[in-house]
C-alpha cells in the first residue's frame, strides 16, 4: 500500500508511527488551514484559507483510513497548491467515534504539530453537525441502540457528547421539535456545513497546548 512507506504501527507500544515524505514539505508559506476527521467510516479532510475552502475530500472508506490519509493529504496539497509549510493550524476531530479511526488523526496531528510550527485545535466530532441559527442535536451511532448525542444552539456547544438509547432519544426528540435532528452520516452529503462548522470551532475550543497530552475523547460506557 502507498501508506506502507510512511506508517506503521509498534504492538509492543500500541501506537502508530507517521514519516512524513520530504516532498510535500516544501510550500509556498500561504498560511492555510487542515481540517480532519477519521471518527467515523469517511475520511473527512480539508484545506481552508480563512473561512474558505479551498479543496476537500469526503470519502466511504470503512476501515481503509491508514491506506489512504496520507495519499489524500498529499492529493488536497496539490489540488490547492499547497505543502505542509503552508498549514498554519489544524482542526480535527478527537472523538467520539472509531478508536482506531481518532489514534490514526491523533498520530499524524502529533507528527506535524512536533515537525511544523502549527496550531492545534481539538473539537468533539459531533461538533461538524453545528449549523448557523439552528438549534442541533446532532447524532452518531454508537451501535446497541444508543448514540452519541451533542446538542448545539448554532456554533454554541451547550451540552458535551453523552450517550442515550435510543427510545430516550426519540421521545425527548418528540418533546422538543424546534431541536433538528442531524445524523452525522447524513451531514457528510452537504460537506461544506462540515467545514464551515470547523472553522468556526476555533472560537469555543482553546488551542492546545501540549500534543504529549492530547488523547482521544473516548466514551466507553456503552452497555
Amino acid at each position: 500500500h502507498y501508506l506502507s512507506r510512511f506508517i506503521y504501527s509498534d504492538p509492543l507500544n500500541d501506537i502508530f508511527v507517521l514519516r512524513i515524505p520530504m516532498f510535500v514539505l516544501k510550500g509556498s508559506f500561504i498560511m492555510k488551514t487542515l481540517v480532519l476527521d477519521t471518527s467515523t467510516p469517511y475520511l473527512v479532510m480539508g484545506i481552508l484559507q480563512h473561512d474558505h475552502c479551498l479543496g476537500s475530500s469526503v470519502r466511504f472508506l470503512e476501515r481503509q483510513h491508514a491506506e489512504q490519509l496520507l495519499p489524500t493529504l498529499e492529493a488536497l496539497l496539490k489540488q490547492t497548491q499547497s505543502a505542509l509549510e503552508d498549514i498554519q493550524e489544524i482542526i480535527f476531530s478527537h472523538g467520539p467515534g472509531s478508536f482506531t479511526g481518532i489514534r490514526l488523526a491523533l498520530t499524524m496531528v502529533k507528527t506535524l504539530g512536533l515537525t511544523q510550527t502549527i496550531d492545534v485545535y481539538a473539537i468533539p466530532s459531533l461538533y461538524f453537525l453545528a449549523l448557523p441559527n439552528h438549534k442541533v442535536v446532532a447524532t452518531m451511532d454508537a451501535r446497541g441502540h444508543r448514540y452519541y448525542v451533542a446538542m448545539m444552539d448554532g456554533y454554541h456547544m451547550i451540552q458535551a457528547p453523552h450517550i442515550l438509547d435510543e427510545a430516550t432519544l426519540e421521545a425527548w426528540l418528540i418533546e422538543h421539535p424546534e431541536w433538528k435532528k442531524r445524523s452525522i452520516e447524513s451531514a457528510f452529503h452537504e460537506p461544506k456545513t462540515l467545514f464551515e462548522a470547523a472553522y468556526h470551532a476555533k472560537q469555543h475550543f482553546p488551542k492546545v497546548t501540549s500534543l504529549g497530552t492530547l488523547v482521544p475523547m473516548y466514551l466507553k460506557d456503552i452497555q
